[in-house]
């Protein structure tokens, strides 16, 4: 009789142990607050991940940068020794060029073109299949598995309102080293500075920059409005999206279940996670109104745009060349490539 308790015991155990080895472990990164877009993003992924899954996997999220910056977040990404990470389109852009394509100034109009109901980056889109090859290809292991969006890129300043071209002379403004972005705001006659996110609440606070653009979430979440405290509003000459990056050779690797379970997880988050930033969007307003935030409005609206879309043929080469810029201009007049 002990025997044969000793043996039942033994054979439980080795169930049990057989179903801990089976589940799948995800180191996943992103540089945000947790109640940030991004940090919100990671945790209803997360959650459903391991629903859909029945438990089989689940994700380890490291929050606030402890991974890097977003750029580095991206290239442990790429070498393997993270699985997953959140990075900005724009920052994906110094891994792969194409994905530049998304910081063009004023190629796109609106976040719900990038990830409405019919939106470009949806699941299942041709844009989002051809943009996801380019990026695989360009950086040798990086797939995009789901994609977010968090609003347009607003500018931010300390105490002196923009509200035109003139008003950015002498401006130091705090830029991701973005190529295109740099481009741009230099154009439009700011003094750009290329800073690692993970530095900028610094650089603002000890006056290195006295200005930086984002999205509106961050003045919020990441504790920016004592110091930045005026928001140039209609000043909408992108939209941000980022991505959840997946490691290709991991993802490969895992049985084809797995592989529909991350799937299937990203594609019902995306949308879920659209759904709640647009309704959080007037609350986040409210609050930084509560907490003596200014928003104010470009006069000259137009002439933005021009000088913007006039650096197009030379932005051009630093987001995937002029083919992949005309390819993107035609699937916006036909819906085909």
């Amino acid at each position: 009789m002990k025997s044969f308790i000793f043996a039942m015991t033994v054979l439980i155990f080795l169930f049990f142990s057989s179903i801990a080895c089976a589940e799948v472990k995800i180191r996943f990164a992103h540089g945000e607050p947790e109640d940030q877009t991004y940090g919100v993003y990671a945790s209803m992924f997360a959650k459903k991940l391991e629903h859909v899954s029945g438990g089989a996997m689940k994700c380890t999220i490291f929050a606030n940068g402890v991974m890097g910056a977003e750029l580095q977040a991206g290239q442990k990404v790429q070498q393997g020794t993270l699985q997953m990470a959140l990075v900005t389109a724009s920052n994906v852009g110094s891994l792969a060029p194409s994905a530049n394509i998304l910081a063009l100034p004023y190629l796109f109009d609106s976040p719900e073109t990038l990830m409405g109901d019919k939106g470009y980056l949806r699941e299942g889109s041709p844009f989002r299949t051809k943009i996801n090859e380019r990026i695989l290809n360009e950086s040798g292991k990086l797939r995009l598995l789901g994609v977010g969006t968090n609003g347009f890129r607003l500018l931010f300043t300390k105490d002196k309102p923009v509200t035109s071209l003139a008003d950015l002379k002498g401006l130091k403004l705090r830029l991701p080293p973005s190529p295109v972005l740099q481009k741009t705001w230099s154009a439009w006659g700011a003094a750009a500075y290329p800073i690692a996110w993970s530095e900028t609440f610094t650089a603002i606070q000890q006056g290195v920059a006295d200005a930086y653009e984002s999205p509106l979430d961050t003045l919020l979440k990441s504790g920016f409005y004592p110091y930045t405290n005026r928001v140039t509003e209609n000043l909408t000459y992108t939209p941000q999206c980022f991505f959840l990056l997946i490691n290709n050779d991991w993802f490969k690797k895992q049985s084809p279940e797995n592989q529909e379970f991350l799937i299937k997880a990203a594609t019902e988050n995306d949308v879920e996670h659209f759904a709640w930033v647009q309704e959080q969007h007037a609350e986040v307003k409210k609050a930084l109104m509560e907490k003596g935030v200014t928003f104010h409005q470009v006069t000259d609206s137009k002439d933005w745009e021009q000088r913007a879309v006039a650096l197009w043929p030379e932005l051009s080469d630093i987001c995937g060349g002029k083919q992949w810029v005309d390819m993107v201009l035609k699937f916006k007049r036909t819906n085909s490539f």
